[in-house]
């Protein structure tokens, strides 16, 4: 027989006992002692639960604050090159009747060139999906972080199709401006491309598949400015849950 079967039977005795010899106060003392007990079973339980849901939700969140620290960074760096392209592609066109200063712009290295790129956010584009995807978001126990999370997953789905729709728009219209650009390697071998700008002007399909480029870039560019302006929100409420400095 076990040590808690034996420590069992002696209190079911003495409860039996108590009930037989209406033994009110220690029919009492003895229900108190195991409804107690219970309790007490019960709480460390909780406690041990709510304790492993708090690191849980603590290792979640900072993992989650690191990933919208790197999105922040790439996103950063696409939309100066987002920026680039839509100024010096637009001010080529606009300058279209002015041979002088296209001949300018046609010797300055790499000047329009981007326009041929639709940059991936690869690491943007999935961060907080793959979060999401993982059924962990119901760890996060502040609401309006909860709220912000799901904000930003959508966010970066539609950035993403955007982004993508760009990219198969720039198969069609790539070889519409492949006889205007030249590359070259230097002697550090960095490649170099140039655009005859003067050449393209005066193609009116090359000009219109160069504004519908730039009309493409601008729409990528204000979705992931969107993108950037949540995960910056996110990364302020999550330095404030997990009371970084910069909170």
């Amino acid at each position: 027989m076990t040590e808690a079967t034996n420590t069992k039977k002696p209190r079911l005795v003495r409860l039996s006992n108590a009930l037989r010899a209406r033994d009110w106060l220690g029919l009492v003392l003895e229900l108190a002692v195991v409804t107690v007990g219970v309790l007490l079973a019960f709480e460390i339980e909780q406690w041990g639960q709510r304790r492993n849901q708090a690191r849980q939700e603590r290792d979640f969140l900072e993992r989650f604050y690191a990933e919208n620290q790197a999105s922040a960074r790439e996103l950063t760096e696409l939309l100066q090159i987002h920026h680039r392209v839509i100024s010096e592609v637009g001010a080529a066109i606009r300058a279209r009747n002015d041979p002088v200063q296209l001949a300018q712009m046609a010797q300055r290295r790499d000047f329009g060139c981007k326009i041929a790129f639709m940059q991936t956010a690869a690491y943007n584009d999935t961060a907080s999906q793959e979060l999401l995807a993982s059924g962990r978001l119901n760890l996060i126990s502040d609401l309006e972080l909860r709220s912000l999370a799901r904000q930003l997953a959508a966010s970066q789905a539609r950035g993403a199709a955007i982004a993508e729709h760009g990219r198969m728009q720039l198969s069609y219209t790539l070889p519409n401006l492949n006889s205007y650009y030249s590359l070259t390697i230097n002697e550090r071998d960095e490649p170099v491309c140039h655009f005859d700008w003067r050449a393209l002007a005066r193609d009116q399909v090359a000009v219109t598949s160069l504004a519908r480029l730039v009309a493409r870039h601008r729409l990528i560019s204000d979705a992931r400015q969107d993108t950037l302006q949540l995960t910056r929100r996110a990364e302020e409420r999550l330095a404030c849950v997990l009371e970084k400095r910069s909170c």
